[in-house]
C-alpha cells in the first residue's frame, strides 16, 4: 500500500509540474522500467496501468493510448529482463533509448497515426530518437532517485537526523 501511494504521489506530482512547464523527458515511463525490472511482475504492471490510467485521464489523447503503451513496454522490459540486468550501464542506456521508441511507436499505432501505410514515421522518427536519447540519459539519474523513492518511509522523513546521532 506504501509503493502504491508514493507512486501515486509521485505521478501527480510530475503531471502537475508538466502540465505547467515543457520539460523533456518522461519520467513516468522512466517508472514503468523501474518497475518491470525491480518489482514483482503483478505489482508492476498494476502500478504501471495506474500509471498509465492517470495519464489518460488528463491528456488529450484517446483513451487508452498511454495505458497500452505503458502495458506493451512493461511486457517487453519484462521479457529481456534477465538480459538487460546482467549488461553494463551503458548497454543499459541504450535499451532505455529502445524502450522509449517503443513507446512512442506503439502510441502512435494504437492512435491509428501508422496505420495509414506509415508515412507519418518519418515525420515522427526525428523525434523519437532525441526522445530516446534524452529519456535514456535521463534514466541514467533517475533510477537511483526512484530506488531511494521507492524505499521512503515516514519514519525516515519524520526522524531527525541528529536523534540518531546521539547515545
Amino acid at each position: 500500500m506504501r509503493t502504491w501511494l508514493l507512486f501515486f504521489i509521485y505521478a501527480v506530482v510530475i503531471l502537475a509540474i508538466k502540465s505547467v512547464w515543457v520539460i523533456p523527458g518522461n519520467f513516468l515511463l522512466l517508472a514503468v522500467i523501474f518497475f518491470a525490472l525491480h518489482e514483482e511482475w503483478v505489482k508492476g504492471l498494476a502500478l504501471s496501468l495506474m500509471l498509465g490510467f492517470l495519464v489518460d485521464c488528463l491528456s488529450i489523447a484517446m483513451m487508452g493510448t498511454t495505458l497500452f503503451s505503458f502495458a506493451a513496454v512493461f511486457g517487453l522490459v519484462r521479457f529481456l529482463r534477465t538480459k538487460i540486468l546482467f549488461q553494463t550501464l551503458l548497454s543499459r542506456f541504450f535499451w532505455v533509448m529502445i524502450f522509449s521508441a517503443v513507446n512512442a511507436i506503439v502510441a502512435l499505432i494504437y492512435a491509428g497515426v501508422l496505420g495509414e501505410g506509415g508515412h507519418h514515421l518519418r515525420l515522427f522518427l526525428p523525434r523519437l530518437l532525441v526522445g530516446g536519447l534524452l529519456d535514456a540519459s535521463l534514466g541514467l539519474f533517475w533510477f537511483p532517485v526512484l530506488d531511494w523513492y521507492q524505499g521512503l518511509t515516514w519514519d525516515k522523513l519524520t526522524t531527525r537526523p541528529d536523534i540518531l546521532l546521539k547515545k
